[in-house]
């Protein structure tokens, strides 16, 4: 920190409208398009110099102020958020929360009213907090979490990796984010083993049904390499670097684009129907075999989506592939697909009657062999679109 600035440097900043927000671009690897961007302070000083936040909010923070802070710029990053939408854009800013905005007693509400007052939908801001701020948990920030999730603001989970966050702990709360620290991002082109990390942390969220942003994104080597995990946002000097409103709305005005085809989400579509048909055929055989009702009910909350629009697979190929597949490979998938979840249906009544062992194994074999036919028909899929890009 810079030793020359004080808390009343910081307070006389904030009286005088010193501060005010950069804005840096996060990418839909799905589309391609800038659909958000991370509001990051800056503040600058009457003589022109800009000084960035490493050299006052940990003052800030020590000092008890950024609350603040929070409760003068908040509202202004919303004055550029209507800015930005008088310009034709729809997008969503994430908002900065430290550990004292999460402990204060009506942040929840007080964000909610400020949206209101400002003609704003709750879900055009997220709510951005870093993962230290959870471990070790404290009552107060999970009680204000599931009040911003009241409000229907969401949450994003920032530098997720870079502590030590437990996943059970993640699965308990209404997060709609992760994004996954510039540590294991940067990393990731260096060797096999760190690769696979990024790749088990995106898979993970998938799972978990998060969207996944990937920041540190510096170049097109770690931009296809996240791209190819199926990680649905991206951020990063590789994109843009933070930038001013004027400058920010100028570039996403040129909309680049910056994806073809988010081939890595075909990675992830096979393993969710080996997923899927995993768990009917291991669920199935436990219904049919115990006899405790107990455990055969543990069993059937177990199960995945039953419906074929709702599984992973199915939410994949009508929001993401529909319009890139033919319309034959398209129907055809889509054909198989819900005979395949019409046979788990089948199985797993079949096994919760105790039918003929004859005639369960039957409806497995031909489960069995629909799955085979979705694979294949994901597979050439990925293939084709995978040769596409690199030429």
């Amino acid at each position: 920190m810079n030793n020359k600035i004080t808390l009343l440097d910081i307070c006389r900043a904030l009286a005088n409208d010193e501060f005010f927000f950069h804005y840096q671009p996060i990418v839909s690897l799905i589309s391609g398009k800038t659909v958000s961007a991370e509001a990051l302070l800056r503040w600058k000083r009457p003589d022109g110099t800009i000084v960035f936040p490493a050299d006052f909010i940990p003052l800030s923070v020590e000092k008890g102020f950024i609350t603040e802070i929070t409760r003068i710029m908040f509202p202004k990053m919303l004055d550029d958020l209507k800015i930005i939408g008088e310009h034709g854009h729809k997008i969503k800013i994430s908002f900065n929360l430290t550990e004292q905005d999460l402990q204060t007693d009506d942040l929840a509400r007080w964000m909610s009213s400020t949206l209101t007052q400002k003609g704003i939908a709750p879900d055009q801001v997220y709510a951005e907090i870093v993962e230290d701020v959870l471990m070790p948990p404290v009552q107060k920030i999970r009680d204000t979490i599931f009040e911003l999730d009241a409000q229907n603001i969401p949450l994003v989970l920032n530098d997720f990796s870079a502590g030590n966050t437990s996943v059970q702990y993640l699965s308990q709360l209404p997060l709609s984010m992760l994004k996954l620290s510039m540590g294991v991002v940067m990393k990731s082109p260096e060797s096999k083993m760190d690769f696979r990390v990024l790749r088990h942390l995106v898979g993970m969220a998938h799972q978990l049904r998060l969207d996944v942003a990937a920041e540190g994104v510096e170049n097109q080597e770690i931009h296809d390499l996240i791209l190819s995990t199926g990680c649905t946002n991206a951020q990063g000097y590789y994109y843009s670097h933070p930038l001013p409103l004027a400058k920010f709305i100028e570039v996403i005005n040129q909309q680049p684009t910056w994806v073809n085809y988010p081939f890595g989400l075909e990675y992830l579509a096979q393993i969710d129907q080996i997923d899927f048909r995993r768990d009917i055929i291991r669920e199935a055989m436990s219904i049919y075999t115990q006899q405790n009702e107990t455990s055969r009910q543990k069993a059937l909350n177990r199960l995945p989506a039953l419906d074929a629009n709702e599984c992973l697979l199915g939410a994949w190929y009508i929001n993401i592939i529909k319009d890139t597949c033919s319309s034959a490979e398209f129907s055809q998938l889509q054909k198989t697909h819900r005979e395949f979840h019409e046979t788990a249906k089948e199985i797993l009544t079949l096994a919760k009657a105790g039918t003929d062992w004859s005639a369960l194994k039957k409806s497995i074999d031909r489960f069995s062999g629909q799955s085979s036919e979705i694979m294949q028909l994901l597979q050439k899929q990925a293939v084709t679109k995978l040769l596409e890009y690199y030429q």
